[in-house]
C-alpha cells in the first residue's frame, strides 16, 4: 500500500465518528467530493480544501433548504387538514332538512323565551332531522340520553351532569363526546 493511501485510511480510522454522520456520508457518496477530500488529505493540497469548503457549505445549505421546505410543508398540510375538518364539522343551521318542507335546523330549534318547564318536555330526538340520526339516537344508552339532555337544554357542565347522575366528570366528557361523534358522523352520511 502506498503511503498515501495509508494516511488517507489511517485518517478515516481515527475519525470514525465524523464520518458517520449521516450529512457527511451523503456529501462523500458524490465520487468529486470524495476525492477532494482524499486529495486534500494525502497531499496537503490547500487549494482542494478550500474547494471542499465551498462544496460542502452549498450542500450543507441544501440540505437545510430541503429540511426546512419539507417541515414548512408539513405544518401547511397539518393546519389544513385541521381547517379542513373544522370546517367539514361544521354545522349550517340555514341549511333546510329537505327540499320539500324548506325547514332548516334554526326553525326547530326552540324560542328562548320558553321557560325551563317547556324546554324539558322536550327531547333531542324531536330535533333530529332524519329517520337515520332519530335512530342512532335512539341505540344511545339512557346515561349517554340524560348527558346530552341536561347538556344541550339545561347547559350544564360537565361537573354540573356528573354530580346529578352520581358519576365522575371525565366519564360524562367521554359519553358526551362519544355520543355528538355519533350524532355528527350519521349526518354527515345522511
Amino acid at each position: 500500500m502506498w503511503e498515501s493511501e495509508r494516511t488517507f485510511t489511517s485518517y478515516l480510522e481515527n475519525n470514525k465518528q465524523f464520518f458517520r454522520n449521516p450529512i457527511i456520508k451523503s456529501f462523500l457518496e458524490q465520487d468529486q467530493n470524495k476525492a477532494l477530500v482524499k486529495k486534500a488529505i494525502e497531499e496537503q493540497d490547500a487549494a482542494s480544501s478550500k474547494i471542499l469548503d465551498y462544496n460542502f457549505e452549498e450542500f450543507y445549505m441544501k440540505v437545510r433548504l430541503i429540511d426546512y421546505t419539507d417541515k414548512l410543508s408539513r405544518h401547511y398540510v397539518k393546519t389544513y387538514d385541521q381547517q379542513k375538518r373544522k370546517k367539514h364539522h361544521e354545522l349550517t343551521l340555514d341549511k333546510p332538512f329537505t327540499d320539500e318542507n324548506n325547514l332548516s335546523v334554526k326553525d326547530s330549534i326552540p324560542s328562548p323565551h320558553l321557560s325551563m318547564e317547556d324546554l324539558t318536555s322536550y327531547n333531542i330526538e324531536d330535533f333530529l332531522p332524519s329517520e337515520h340520526l332519530k335512530n342512532i339516537y335512539q341505540s344511545f344508552s339512557n346515561k349517554k340520553k340524560r348527558i346530552l339532555h341536561l347538556f344541550v337544554f339545561h347547559d350544564l357542565t360537565n361537573i354540573e351532569i356528573a354530580s346529578r347522575l352520581n358519576c365522575s366528570p371525565q366519564n360524562v366528557s367521554k359519553l358526551k363526546k362519544k355520543s355528538l361523534t355519533e350524532l355528527r358522523e350519521g349526518w354527515e352520511f345522511d
